[in-house]
């Protein structure tokens, strides 16, 4: 946003990871692959205000979060053609840059949004059991169900004032469940 001289946002963002796996053979029809990943996070806005003057230093607001990652992989063999999957996770999701930036954007239909840099990243809680038959070699047909326990979602709100503001915030928890069928 530059609508005037003295509004300005510089953002810095940065992961550093590192992960390791450990795949186990159980027997022939049992294989666990398991791993861990840790993850450190740094968002870093610095940014002046539409009320501050040019000549003032930008302000800072720094998040930086450590994130532990489990996962969990399990596949069964319950026949020569057919097997059962499952798997758990947990993930993270950062908000996209325009919704964490204290800025206004008009949009083109007179509508204004506005980002928010309280906003915290959501942690994913992931699950997925999964039946797959082989007909032939090159046929697959699978049914699998999944869900999805996240903390702190990142969701659009409305804030009224004079107008109507779409803006992000967290909320507490949400719930995504599902079915999947894939077939070749």
């Amino acid at each position: 946003e530059e609508s005037s001289s003295e509004y300005k946002t510089k953002v810095f963002q940065r992961a550093d990871g590192i992960y390791t796996n450990l795949l186990f053979h159980l027997n022939d029809k049992l294989e666990i692959n398991t791993g861990v990943r840790a993850e450190n996070t740094i968002r870093e806005y610095k940014f002046r205000t539409i009320s501050d003057p040019i000549s003032s230093p930008y302000r800072k607001k720094t998040v930086e979060k450590l994130y532990i990652l489990p996962s969990l992989n399990v596949k069964y063999v319950a026949s020569e053609k057919s097997n059962i999957r499952f798997t758990a996770s947990k993930t993270y999701t950062k908000p996209v840059l325009f919704e964490s930036l204290d800025i206004n954007l008009i949009n083109a239909d007179g509508t204004t949004e506005r980002g928010n840099s309280d906003l915290i990243n959501s942690e994913n809680y992931n699950a997925d059991l999964k039946f797959e038959i082989f007909p032939s070699n090159s046929q697959v047909l699978a049914v699998g169900v999944f869900g999805k326990y996240i903390q702190n979602p990142i969701e659009r709100l409305f804030r009224f004032s004079a107008g109507s503001i779409e803006s992000f915030g967290n909320f507490d928890k949400a719930y995504i469940y599902g079915l999947e069928v894939e077939g070749k």
